[in-house]
């Protein structure tokens, strides 16, 4: 656990620092304030997106995709890796994902403000930039958890289509490559039921 948690870590200040030089060095001067404004936006967004998986991933029983899975339905088997590894996902949605995206929101909004004042350090700038980000990062997070354990069907539903699609155009499956029958979900069999309920048909 210490391992995993030092690496994230490092994997977090490279990540953070790559894309902060990056935005700074590609469009220097004034030109940079609309990139960085743009790309603080997409961050926020990424990190709501990672949040809403995370927290419903956590929160989804399997039973609805056990039906799915028999059908072969697109994603259906996905959504039960998902779910089966929900520790494992929410850990990365919440606590790497959602804490690099606001670490990164906030050093490129001081970024924007530094220019916005000409250059100079202004703590007046500065401390508007991040406090919006901040204030604005918090707020939609509550939103997008609320939303997220209200529909967390949905979204976890959404998460294995996405997951199937990118299998297809080649990419390694999430947590290793799995027969066509299901994951094991929470409280099931093993084969892919709950306890005490049969096999769909």
């Amino acid at each position: 656990m210490g391992r995993r948690a030092l690496a994230m870590g490092a994997l977090s200040l490279f990540v953070s620092g790559a894309v902060v030089l990056a935005t700074q060095r590609a469009l220097p001067g004034a030109a940079a304030v609309p990139v960085s404004v743009a790309v603080v936006g997409v961050v926020v967004a990424l990190g709501l997106a990672f949040d809403m998986v995370g927290v419903s991933v956590a929160a989804c029983p399997p039973e609805p995709f056990h039906a799915r899975a028999a059908r072969h339905h697109p994603g259906a088997l996905q959504s039960l890796r998902l779910i089966a590894h929900a520790d494992k996902v929410a850990n990365f949605c919440l606590d790497f994902v959602g804490d690099v995206a606001g670490t990164l929101a906030g050093a490129l909004a001081t970024g924007a403000a530094y220019r916005l004042a000409g250059g100079r350090p202004d703590p007046l700038w500065g401390a508007v930039a991040v406090g919006a980000v901040a204030g604005a990062n918090v707020g939609l997070k509550a939103v997008a958890k609320t939303l997220a354990l209200a529909d967390a069907v949905a979204v976890v539903r959404l998460s294995g289509e996405v997951l199937f699609w990118t299998e297809r155009l080649g990419l390694p499956p999430l947590f290793g490559a799995r027969s066509r029958r299901h994951a094991p979900g929470r409280g099931g069999d093993g084969r892919g039921n709950s306890r005490g309920r049969p096999r769909p048909r």
